[in-house]
């Protein structure tokens, strides 16, 4: 993790395939909690999550560059996801489920944070908008995550776009 957060690199690769990005590990933090791991994985899940924190706390000014520049680039992919959506209601409404974890990933990277910054301007008046279009209604993801993501704050797991544009 040390490694990670002091490199330059905002994806890291991992052996496996797999791609290492705060917002990711954030994401696998809430799944994780939410399941019933045996004592032994909870014990192991307890000391990574103290390893996190000890580094970020450790390399603070590196770790919140690291959560700035995975904003902007999140930040990015939820902009062009809704651009398409508004662009083309009907081919990209049924993706809301799946594109939704850019903004989810953007609520859990800003909670990480302290400070005004001009991300959080611009993904205010994009759920503005997204407000506009949005169909409130049940949990869209899987109903053992409700509990993580309560709905004042991530109203937008609460609910879903529709296929055909909203009247305004």
């Amino acid at each position: 993790m040390e490694d990670y957060l002091l490199s330059d690199e905002l994806f890291w690769n991992l052996p496996g395939h797999s791609i290492l990005t705060l917002g990711g590990l954030y994401l696998v933090k809430v799944r994780l909690e939410s399941t019933s791991l045996i004592f032994i994985d909870k014990a192991r899940f307890s000391e990574a999550l103290n390893k996190l924190e000890l580094v970020s706390s450790k390399w603070r000014v590196a770790f919140e560059k690291k959560v700035q520049r995975e904003i902007t680039s999140r930040l990015n992919l939820w902009q062009n996801y809704l651009a398409d959506y508004w662009n083309s209601p009907d081919d990209h409404g049924d993706a809301y489920v799946r594109e939704v974890r850019w903004r989810v990933m953007l609520q859990l990277l800003i909670e990480a944070v302290a400070g005004n910054f001009n991300e959080k301007k611009i993904l205010k008046a994009l759920d503005e908008r997204l407000k506009f279009s949005f169909k409130p209604g049940e949990f869209i993801w899987p109903e053992e995550l409700s509990g993580k993501y309560n709905e004042q704050d991530y109203w937008f797991l609460y609910g879903n776009l529709p296929t055909k544009p909203v009247a305004k």
